[in-house]
């Protein structure tokens, strides 16, 4: 097993400040059309993962908490915001919002959250919107690395923790080893994403332990 690294909370909100960041520039640039494709999150537009995120971060709590009430539960409330908002804004507001919410520490219902399931969050969005749209990037080898560490201590809503358990992540493209187990091989990004919930990756993986990590994503 690779050296574990182990960071501070203001140490996952400056990875978490960096991801956003290139996010916003690949978003400014993005194709008008290209808002309203797919992605790796089911019934989710592109303005939808955005909205998601944006408003995360900047709605205030007192409506955010009726939300959850009137949706019964969180991810509930978390869908009917994104839709919301992702439908009734035009993508210039949906980045403005998102890159107001995303250049400091956290706030609002995203402060709440644990910084480095924060990081991994906006990680994985930024991948769901790329990956349908076949928009390849190179993921700074420190973030991925980060990432990969802290998956088998996170539980949270995107619940890696239990998806990894007893298995021993490879990632061979930046020569990293994490967890103990059945082995599972691939690029950082497609193990990261994996852990996270998505299944796209899948086909990308392979080992003992790649039927495993399989049985245990549900969708995103």
């Amino acid at each position: 097993m690779t050296d574990t690294i182990r960071l501070t909370k203001a140490d996952y909100v400056k990875l978490m400040i960096e991801e956003s960041a290139d996010l916003a520039d690949y978003l400014a640039d993005l194709a008008a059309p290209d808002w309203d494709a797919q992605t790796l999150c089911a019934g989710w537009r592109v303005r939808h993962v955005v909205s998601h995120m944006a408003v995360g971060h900047t709605m205030a709590m007192g409506p955010f908490l009726r939300t959850i009430v009137a949706s019964r539960g969180v991810e509930q409330a978390s869908h009917r915001l994104a839709l919301r908002y992702g439908d009734s804004h035009s993508p210039a507001e949906i980045l403005a919002l998102f890159r107001a919410g995303t250049t400091d520490r956290p706030r609002g219902p995203a402060g709440f959250v644990a910084p480095a399931e924060l990081f991994i969050d906006h990680l994985i969005h930024h991948q769901d919107i790329r990956r349908p749209l076949g928009h390849s990037r190179v993921i700074p080898a420190h973030r991925l690395a980060t990432a990969l560490d802290v998956l088998p201590r996170l539980g949270g809503l995107l619940k890696p923790r239990r998806r990894v358990r007893g298995l021993c992540l490879v990632a061979e493209d930046i020569g990293r080893r994490v967890g103990e187990g059945a082995e599972v091989r691939g690029t950082a990004e497609a193990l990261i994403m994996c852990a996270g919930g998505r299944a796209a990756p899948l086909p990308e993986l392979s080992g003992p332990g790649a039927a495993i990590l399989a049985s245990r994503i549900g969708g995103a």
